[in-house]
């Protein structure tokens, strides 16, 4: 079970969205880097899934690599961003080199905290 406190609807102020933009380019032979751009709030998270271990390297936590992130027989990891000021626009930038043509499981989303 879970708990519903009542309360008011939220109020969301304009300029409140979040942006990706992705960017693909074919690097060495069957391995292709996606650029992913996230314009969004100070918090947002990478969700990716790769069970077959297609992402063979990233621009995330270099020195600890993919397969130290990974987790289960889903091969989910979660990566996390913060920085910059709560009120603007924060932009995050990364790449993952992906080997072969299927696609891997990837979702990006932000929060937007309220200090006021």
């Amino acid at each position: 079970g879970g708990w519903l406190l009542p309360s008011p609807p939220p109020v969301f102020e304009e300029g409140r969205a979040m942006e990706v933009l992705v960017q693909r380019e074919q690097r060495a032979e069957g391995v292709r880097r996606v650029r992913v751009t996230a314009l969004g709030p100070s918090h947002m998270v990478l969700v990716l899934q790769d069970p077959a271990g297609r992402v063979e390297e990233w621009s995330l936590a270099s020195a600890v690599g993919v397969d130290g992130h990974r987790r289960g027989s889903e091969g989910v990891v979660f990566t996390f961003f913060t920085g910059g000021a709560v009120e603007s626009r924060n932009e995050w930038k990364f790449w993952l080199d992906i080997r072969g043509h299927l696609p891997v499981n990837a979702s990006v989303y932000g929060h937007y905290l309220d200090f006021s």
